[in-house]
């Protein structure tokens, strides 16, 4: 009997497969490490519930709790060797072991699972890179992948010992460079301005609700348990109050004129920051496109001032030490607005202050940024990349660059080299964008 695939859940591993003689019923198609098919009726047509049925198989077949036909132990195969591995450790602490077991049972066993460890080469590893970033559905950092195929290689140590044929496959750092994450997509100048007067006009529909309404596919609506008006974004099963969305507005107005990273914002307490008046001198010394921006402010928004940032105290393990970072306008005027909104002492955090917890903190505003943009259908670019917040670090950083902004002062402001802000950063600007610089 012939079928064909419906769903390749794991490549050349696990599949969702239908008979080809019209039968609508669903089956599981497991490739054994012999390298035979098994088959295993799944008994639904629904496609969504025979995927999540089979991958549940599948993993109880990794653990030994279901056996197939052509499972054999006469091969060596990554799901048996990693459960013999960590029967046999005593050379970490319960906690890394428990740390490399979810590591594993997540990010490898789905895609190794019973694969021959002969057949594992430096090329399966730089795929199985590529399906971490998929399945993360955003790119992962250098660190993650590196963390992630340790685990790996660790397992491929063990086996060694007990195997002579069985070669370790060795992945270079350059091989990990070209499966490492892209850079994060920044927004326009434009594109800030309009997530920004958008947060505005959504501040105010909730900060002036006084019955449920449903304005643009956003929901206003009062909850019951809170006491207060909420918005609830197109497809957000999240909904924020008037405080969230002011917060918001004033977190990418921030983050976009102080180049701070994902996840620095999130540990700035009042007594980090230091507002500090531009000496006669240091104004003099501005150019003359500088002097002409500034004079054209208006007088309720900062002009000489700027915003002293203490990344040590915030931030401990930074790894450029003793640094300061000073922030201009756009950050004096957050930082001025939030202290005077929320009355924050020197001890509080400049966002979000209610949450002790900065992990959460820092989930909150993801969730938000993430609903706000994907209703405003502006979470992807026009080449269907995802934003993240550290997008808005990237766009400060390419604004100031099409600004002619010196490449080594954004460097060493942004704590980072003037290398990576050349071939970095500056990759993301187009010839028709930096024009005015060409002339």
């Amino acid at each position: 009997m012939s079928f064909k695939v419906v769903n390749e859940l794991i490549k050349t591993e696990l599949a969702v497969v239908q008979r080809n003689d019209g039968s609508e019923k669903l089956y599981m198609r497991k490739r054994s490490a012999n390298g035979k098919y098994d088959y295993k009726s799944l008994r639904t047509t629904n496609k969504i519930d025979a995927k999540q049925l089979a991958l549940e198989l599948y993993k109880q077949n990794v653990k030994g709790e279901v056996k197939f036909k052509n499972d054999s132990d006469g091969f060596l195969h990554y799901a048996t060797l990693t459960k013999e591995w960590f029967e046999n450790r005593n050379d970490c602490t319960q906690q890394h072991k428990d740390l490399s077991i979810k590591i594993i049972d997540k990010h490898l066993i789905p895609f190794f699972g019973f694969m021959q460890m002969q057949n594992i080469k430096a090329k399966t590893i730089i795929e199985w890179v590529n399906y971490c970033h998929k399945q993360n559905k955003t790119p992962l950092s250098k660190r993650t992948i590196e963390k992630r195929r340790d685990a790996l290689l660790a397992v491929f140590k063990m086996a060694e010992r007990t195997n002579d044929n069985l070669i370790m496959p060795k992945v270079s750092a350059d091989l990990l460079n070209g499966a490492t994450a892209k850079v994060r997509p920044p927004f326009s100048h434009s594109e800030i301005n309009t997530i920004i007067r958008r947060a505005l006009i959504d501040y105010k529909l909730v900060l002036e609700a006084d019955a449920d309404i449903t304005v643009k596919d956003k929901k206003i609506f009062f909850d019951a348990e809170t006491k207060e008006y909420k918005i609830k974004y197109t497809n957000s099963q999240f909904g924020f109050t008037a405080k969230d969305i002011y917060e918001f507005y004033n977190f990418i107005l921030f983050a976009f004129n102080s180049y701070v990273r994902s996840g620095e914002w999130n540990k700035i307490q009042v007594k980090h920051c230091r507002l500090q008046n531009l000496k006669q001198t240091e104004i003099d010394s501005l150019s003359a496109k500088a002097k002409e921006s500034l004079s054209k402010r208006d007088s309720k928004y900062a002009k000489y001032e700027c915003l002293v940032v203490d990344i040590v105290s915030g931030f401990k393990s930074n790894k450029h030490r003793n640094l300061k970072r000073v922030f201009f306008r756009g950050a004096v005027d957050c930082y001025k607005r939030l202290v005077a909104e929320f009355k924050l002492k020197k001890d509080d955090y400049l966002f979000f202050n209610q949450f002790s917890n900065r992990k959460y903190a820092h989930r909150k505003m993801s969730n938000l940024f993430n609903a706000f943009l994907m209703h405003y259908n502006m979470k992807f670019n026009n080449k269907d990349e995802a934003r993240t917040l550290y997008s808005l670090r990237h766009s400060g950083i390419t604004t100031s660059l099409l600004a002619n902004v010196n490449e080594l002062s954004i460097a060493k402001n942004a704590a980072t080299s003037a290398k990576m802000i050349e071939q970095y950063y500056g990759s993301t600007i187009t010839n028709e964008q930096n024009k005015s610089a060409l002339i």
